[in-house]
């Protein structure tokens, strides 16, 4: 279920409980405003921003699974509920400028129609305790490729001579000059009603004069026009992805905010079978270098009311008096305009603020963190080197540590990689110092056997002198030395398998640094490693030598277990082509059977290489609770 499903269900206590544990003053939205920072967020787009839904199409969804949980927050008594807490103002609405408190009535279709503003505020509104304002930009028929387009992406003289060409066809007195002011006017229009809607916020929202101002995020819902550009299909709109990342630089730049959230909502007229290369040129944007992180594709194509499209090709919208009203319990409009569906323009409008919420919970998590990069740990004659991530604020009692153990087939990865950066930042703002190593590698990739030959068990040492090094620093760094736990993925997830499991008395301990200190970890956290390397290396190699089949063994976690072992939480993805699930399931069963305690969990369409927030599972909660358990006693 979306985050946002939650809230409505804990509402009636939620904001009293809130209030209460403030002042009874703090029932004024006023007051509320001069105590808080309003967050802004702009939606922008084309006629699907605009908006065409029929709210009275949620009532008839009521018992909907997607719409029952935030239905009885939506209304007060029979009417629509007026928020409180949530303001919006629409200066480019057609038919004239509205703004006001988020209810139904900012879509352009009927005096109460709604777009994907009506989900996303009341969305946003349930979540946060701050005062919310809506800036909403829009005009129906308008493409990136021309109306919107950015001024970093000047259109080419060719383009501009096309253009030209094509609209002297209709009119003949088109001159270049009215070409050249069509490139770009409405991204230009956007900017300047976005700066007067911020500076105009003191008069035309008196309760938020005395507010601080936060840009907090940016919606953008369009693409119909650009779809059905034949020159922009023919490239499969590679330049649409372009342009769009430089329409979010250009506005991220224009409005002053570097690291606003941008959500790119999916444009799915004719929902599913109707994805192709321009949605996934819109995802595509996501992916930019640049823009990955703080830039969210969020698809849309599951809301749109198959119901609703049946009836449509059935022709109930122009049929019989009784067709005509089952439509109207459902649509509203054509195919292009999500067939004027308010259950589907509210659900865009849960889907992006979710999409909002959870980037700013990233950032938060991002915000709380410390990051030391480069320590030396393993002495002056070795390279490699750890990155520290430490609570933002130091703690009054001794903190827990654990050290991260990246990828990369014993030959290659790296402790900065995004995987190693998501875990580390999301346990170090979880209250844990987290040390992410690079230790020695084979020279080249080559079979198992032979990268083991050249590394085992020296990348084992380098991992036990990390946790000596911290339990050497543990004043320096406010360190628990009692309690430290050790996470990695695939190679890592090997090595810290092993690390937990070798004894100090087995013949495989580290001579180097601190060794006065013990490299023992109390919780373990293996994902998706070779575990018994006997069985992956005849799965995978031609023959075996003996010496081959000896080191395998030794490298081994599953050699090592005995009913001394901390506790582990190994995960596993059902998807991953690289180890297969089997790995981590001897594992388990190995653990089990010598009574050491264990907890597998495999996640269903995972693949390799998975950090803790894969899209098929959020494992943040789960690893932070083990660790937690066993760490934070």
């Amino acid at each position: 279920m979306p985050i946002s499903l939650l809230f409505p269900l804990l509402y009636s206590l939620k904001k009293p409980c809130f209030l209460l544990l403030l002042t009874l003053a703090f029932f004024s939205s006023a007051t509320l405003a001069h105590a808080e920072t309003v967050k802004v967020y702009f939606l922008v787009g084309q006629s699907n921003m605009e908006g065409k839904g029929n709210p009275l199409h949620l009532d008839t969804y009521r018992d909907d699974p997607l719409i029952k949980p935030t239905y009885a927050s939506l209304k007060n008594g029979e009417d629509w509920r007026v928020r409180d807490d949530v303001w919006i103002t629409y200066p480019s609405k057609a038919r004239g400028a509205k703004h006001g408190q988020l209810t139904v009535g900012y879509g352009t279709k009927g005096e109460n129609s709604i777009g994907p503003e009506f989900g996303f505020g009341h969305t946003i509104g349930n979540a946060i305790d701050s005062p919310v304002l809506l800036i909403k930009i829009a005009w129906g028929g308008k493409s990136l490729a021309i109306d919107f387009r950015p001024p970093s992406a000047p259109p080419s003289e060719s383009e501009l001579n096309a253009t030209l060409e094509r609209l002297q066809k209709r009119n003949p007195e088109t001159t270049l000059n009215n070409v050249k002011e069509q490139y770009g006017h409405y991204y230009r229009e956007m900017i300047r009603h976005a700066k007067e809607e911020l500076a105009a916020i003191p008069t035309r929202f008196p309760e938020l004069k005395d507010a601080d101002i936060e840009i907090a995020g940016f919606v953008w819902h369009q693409g119909f026009n650009d779809i059905i550009n034949r020159d922009l299909r023919e490239n499969k709109y590679e330049d649409y992805t372009e342009w769009l990342g430089k329409f979010i630089r250009d506005v991220r730049k224009d409005l002053n905010s570097p690291e606003m959230p941008f959500v790119i909502g999916e444009l799915s007229t004719g929902g599913i079978p109707n994805r192709g290369d321009f949605q996934i040129a819109q995802a595509n944007t996501a992916k930019l270098d640049d823009l990955k992180g703080n830039v969210i594709f969020v698809p849309t194509a599951e809301y749109y009311d198959t119901a609703a499209h049946d009836l449509y090709l059935k022709d109930y919208w122009k049929g019989t008096d009784e067709q005509k009203a089952e439509w109207e319990k459902v649509g509203n409009d054509r195919p292009y305009h999500y067939l004027g569906s308010g259950k589907t323009y509210y659900l865009k409008g849960v889907a992006f603020g979710d999409a909002i919420l959870k980037s700013q919970q990233k950032s938060s998590e991002q915000s709380a963190v410390r990051i030391i990069k480069d320590v030396p740990y393993l002495g002056e004659d070795r390279s490699e080197k750890l990155d520290l991530y430490l609570p933002a604020t130091k703690s009054k009692t001794r903190t827990p540590a654990i050290v991260i153990v990246h990828g990369g087939g014993w030959f290659g990865g790296d402790k900065g990689a995004k995987r190693e950066q998501n875990i580390g930042k999301t346990l170090a703002a979880a209250g844990y110092v987290c040390a992410s190593i690079n230790y020695r590698l084979a020279k080249k990739n080559g079979d198992l056997a032979t990268r083991l030959h050249e590394v085992w068990p020296g990348n084992l040492h380098d991992c036990q002198t990390a946790v000596r090094f911290l339990r050497k620093h543990a004043d320096k760094y406010n360190i628990d030395p009692e309690n430290i736990g050790a996470i990695g993925g695939s190679a890592g997830g090997h090595l810290v398998a092993v690390l937990a499991y070798v004894d100090e008395m087995d013949g495989l301990d580290a001579t180097g640094p601190y060794g006065e200190f013990s490299c023992r970890v109390q919780a373990v956290v293996p994902m998706y490693g070779v575990h018994d390397l006997v069985v992956q290396a005849k799965q995978r190699e031609n023959r075996l030598t003996d010496a081959d089949e000896e080191i395998c063994k030794q490298a081994s976690p599953v050699t090592w277990i005995d009913a001394n072992d901390p506790p582990s939480l190994i995960l596993h993805g059902t998807k991953d082509t690289t180890v297969p699930v089997k790995q981590s399931e001897i594992l388990h069963e190995k653990l089990q059977a010598s009574q050491a305690p264990s907890e597998l969990i495999i996640i269903e369409g995972a693949p390799h290489s998975f950090h803790l927030q894969p899209k098929q599972k959020d494992l943040r909660e789960t690893v932070i609770h083990f660790f937690n358990q066993h760490l934070k006693k």
